[in-house]
């Protein structure tokens, strides 16, 4: 849906968040019905709130797959209304406990986020499951990359800027609100998806510059009292220092013996709410 460019159908009416469409159906529009948009002409807007209502399915499967349709339908098509939509809607999902499904939005924020190395044609005309198969970071190794897809703008070059706006709404919904939140469940959604983004478009100009700051934060969450959001963050660590240069990695390191040592100073603090869980 979408991986080659946009869809040829009107845009229609793109909400830039539909919250109410997993929040609960007592909230929903007149025109929803179980998670269905009706009587209402084609058009990409339609599609992302049909998408959206199946987000509040309790099979997690199909959430996985409507979450990633959601990666997809990005990846060709750069329209900052629909990346907006698709990120507020993916955003509802930070409680989520299903870890299957946390890792469903952290590949489609890394479609949108855009770098990912692979193509629609190794999508659409290869046995191509995810990008957790065809990048081995999640699996300690290094980055999978074919020799078909030297193509693939991995955004080290190529003017992609269009995506700035979706790329500062996630980052300020991960370091803003989630990373250093008071709630454990979106602590681990938060570094999840980081560590997602670190994985797949690790090549990214953007992230390359936010090694430092995205170390930081990986390093405030190795004792975490969930044991998902350790592991994530001790195997994110590793990956940002992989992903450095020689320059940067000496920087890393000296960054994280500073942390470890008591002597950096420290930027951010965990949020402490009369809610926190």
């Amino acid at each position: 849906m979408g991986l080659r460019g946009p869809l040829p159908i009107p845009a229609g009416d793109l909400p830039s968040s539909l919250p109410a469409a997993v929040a609960g159906k007592e909230n929903l529009p007149s025109k929803w019905e179980g998670g269905i948009v009706k009587k209402e002409e084609r058009s990409l807007a339609l599609a992302v709130k049909n998408l959206t209502g199946l987000l509040a399915c309790k099979e997690v499967k199909v959430v996985q797959k409507a979450i990633i349709a959601r990666g997809h339908s990005c990846f060709g098509d750069a329209n900052p209304d629909l990346l907006s939509a698709s990120l507020s809607a993916l955003f509802t999902l930070s409680k989520s406990k299903a870890e299957d499904v946390l890792f469903s939005i952290g590949e489609a924020l890394s479609f949108i986020w855009g770098g990912v190395p692979v193509s629609a044609d190794k999508i659409l005309k290869t046995n191509f499951v995810s990008l957790s198969a065809s990048t081995n970071f999640l699996n300690e190794g290094n980055p999978a990359k074919d020799d078909d897809d030297d193509d693939v703008d991995m955004g080290t070059g190529e003017d992609d800027s269009g995506r700035d706006p979706a790329r500062d709404k996630i980052i300020k919904k991960l370091f803003d609100e989630l990373l250093f939140g008071s709630r454990t469940d979106e602590r681990c959604a938060g570094c999840v998806w980081l560590v997602s983004i670190i994985s797949y478009s690790g090549k990214h100009a953007r992230v390359q510059k936010m090694l430092p700051e995205i170390q930081e934060a990986l390093s405030h969450l190795l004792g975490d009292q969930n044991e998902l959001t350790q592991e994530m963050s001790s195997r994110g660590m590793s990956i940002v220092y992989e992903l450095g240069d020689a320059a940067t990695k000496n920087e890393l390191v000296q960054a994280l013996v500073n942390n470890l040592s008591g002597t950096a100073k420290k930027k951010r603090a965990v949020k402490v709410l009369l809610s926190t869980v």
